[in-house]
């Protein structure tokens, strides 16, 4: 697949037009030209202060782009930055004229040393600027004069035909090697491409996990196609990065920009790295605490085990307690290691860290204050040993079996199948009934209960003695302790009788009372005794018995009311002769 030139240029032109505006502020003012307005105009109030190495820059004293010495105090009334801006103007003339250097002379005076050509003093090193330097100015005349002439000689070679024709060459040989660079990029990965081709084959039904099919084999092997012309493009990219920058240094004239187009990209990957080395240390500490948190969370976890299982007994620690206490126990550690740990993450010193920080907080704190009450509910019911997992409880409307139990919720499966989750805000606030006592109670079982009604004509013993058969026929009701039998209500028609039996099956309550009350029918059924649960009139002279086991006898008649018709008297006018 061909590259396109157009791409090449593009590049080409968005690097060049990056590096033009940082380019242009490098370059020293001419002789005789003006300072520019943004240089000698005040910084607008609240603007950021320039930096350290932005000062130094225009106290420097260059020719051209050839450092000569750093300007640290003043002369007079001028500045160190004018005094600077002063001397280089005056070096980059001589630089540009066709004086010869070899008049270039060091002369000591009343005000200290001068560095002159004939009757021109270019720069003057006064004992203030050796105090400044901390040195010898005898030392330091002789190194700024060296200086200067290495700089001068050093522009003028650098700007002679002989320097530009090997610039010329060597941007030809760079050239070259570019397009040689090129052709070979596109060469490996047209035969990568190529070899795609076998590859897929070989990947079979593609990326499966389980029985979901994440990437078919044809989507991987467009995925990777994607992937080489990305890198191919990478990869001629930084070619052509590397290459501007390169063309511009042979050139004296162009260096300044090739230095700011190569800075572009390697500046940030410096300040990456310094980033990163700088981090090392704080890195480390991380680790440490992390470590730390990770052998702590592993011990709370053994130890909450062992009493979970019972291994270890504790009479003030129940063992349903071990692992809410481990969980609660496991987020206080993760939370310590997570506050120790911030001050050492990179940004968390920074406002914008911690303002999206504080913003996030309240937004959380806000939009989980219902959440919060349901934890702080949740922990409550635990330590309260309200019920646990696999008790019939009711809660409100709601009777069945716990089959879950969470800082957040609790999950009731009810008789019907039907689950139901209560937030445990809802569960705190409400009453609840667990009938599965013998887990809290040891050996007191649970007693279930059901009201008949029976006629005043029934003696009571003999109701009590069918009520108590009937219990005991009802398969899952315990013999022992024995059933009994309260009289709730003497009423007006009838008497209120409560059969109570124990069970410890809570979870079997639904059918216990059905297979109860079919007894409690078969018993009374068969000894001929009435229910009077519904409201029966005590004229029985016309009504059929309500026992089926009398309604069943042969020949069985019902009794009608004992009622003479007698035949009406005929109106007068009506009357027969």
């Amino acid at each position: 697949m061909s590259f396109p030139l157009k791409h090449v240029l593009a590049a080409l032109a968005l690097l060049l037009a990056a590096a033009q505006p940082a380019s242009a502020s490098d370059n020293k003012q001419q002789p005789g030209a003006s300072p520019s307005p943004a240089a000698s105009a005040p910084q607008a109030p609240g603007a950021p202060a320039a930096s350290a190495e932005s000062a130094a820059s225009q106290s420097r004293v260059t020719v051209g782009d050839i450092t000569v010495l750093d300007q640290k105090v003043g002369f007079g009334s001028l500045s160190p930055e004018e005094r600077a801006r002063f001397v280089s103007d005056r070096l980059l003339a001589l630089a540009r004229s066709d004086a010869s250097l070899d008049a270039l002379r060091l002369r000591k005076g009343d005000e200290g040393y001068k560095v002159v050509l004939g009757d021109s003093v270019l720069l003057i090193i006064t004992p203030a600027d050796a105090s400044a330097a901390q040195t010898d100015l005898d030392q330091l005349a002789r190194e700024t004069f060296d200086a200067t002439a290495r700089a001068l000689r050093t522009y003028r070679e650098s700007r002679s035909l002989k320097s530009i024709l090997i610039g010329v060459a060597l941007s030809v040989t760079t050239l070259l090697g570019l397009v040689l660079a090129i052709a070979l990029i596109r060469r490996g990965f047209t035969r990568l491409d190529d070899r795609l081709h076998h590859i897929t084959p070989r990947l079979g039904a593609g990326l499966r996990i389980k029985n979901v099919q994440l990437l078919t084999a044809q989507q991987i092997e467009g995925v990777l196609r994607r992937m080489l012309r990305g890198l191919r493009l990478l990869l001629i990219l930084l070619c052509l990065y590397f290459f501007i920058p390169l063309i511009l240094s042979f050139f004296s004239v162009t260096r300044a920009i090739g230095r700011k187009v190569f800075n572009l990209f390697v500046t940030p990957l410096e300040t990456l790295a310094a980033s990163f080395i700088a981090y090392i240390p704080n890195f480390f500490y991380i680790v440490v605490i992390c470590i730390v948190a990770y052998y702590v969370v592993r011990g709370l976890r053994y130890f909450f085990e062992l009493i979970g299982s019972g291994d270890l007994k504790l009479d003030f620690f129940y063992p349903e307690w071990a692992i809410p206490t481990y969980q609660i126990a496991r987020a206080v550690v993760i939370v310590m290691a997570v506050i120790s740990a911030f001050p050492y993450v990179p940004g968390s010193s920074s406002a914008a860290f911690q303002g999206v920080g504080l913003v996030l907080g309240l937004l959380v704190s806000f939009a989980s204050s219902s959440a919060i009450s349901n934890v702080i509910a949740g922990v409550i019911l635990v330590y309260t040993r309200a019920f646990q997992i696999g008790d019939r409880i009711s809660v409100a409307d709601t009777t069945g079996d716990v089959v879950e139990k969470t800082l957040l919720v609790t999950r009731v499966k009810t008789p019907k199948n039907v689950v139901v989750t209560i937030p445990n805000s809802l569960v705190l606030g409400s009453h609840i009934v667990n009938f599965s006592s013998t887990r809290l109670h040891g050996d007191a079982p649970l007693i279930i209960h059901t009201t008949v009604t029976i006629g005043y004509d029934v003696p009571w013993t003999q109701v009590q003695a069918l009520l108590i058969d009937a219990a005991r026929r009802t398969e899952g009701l315990e013999r022992t302790p024995d059933p009994f039998v309260l009289q709730t209500a003497l009423n007006d028609f009838y008497v209120a009788y409560e059969i109570n039996a124990y069970t410890r099956l809570p979870r079997q309550m639904a059918r216990l009372y059905s297979d109860l009350h079919r007894h409690i029918q078969d018993t009374f059924n068969e000894a001929g005794v009435e229910i009077m649960s519904p409201h029966y009139q005590t004229l029985r002279d016309g009504n059929a018995s309500t026992v089926p086991s009398v309604l069943g006898q042969p020949g069985y008649q019902a009794h009608h009311f004992g009622v003479e018709v007698a035949h009406p008297t005929p109106p007068p006018g009506n009357r027969q002769p």
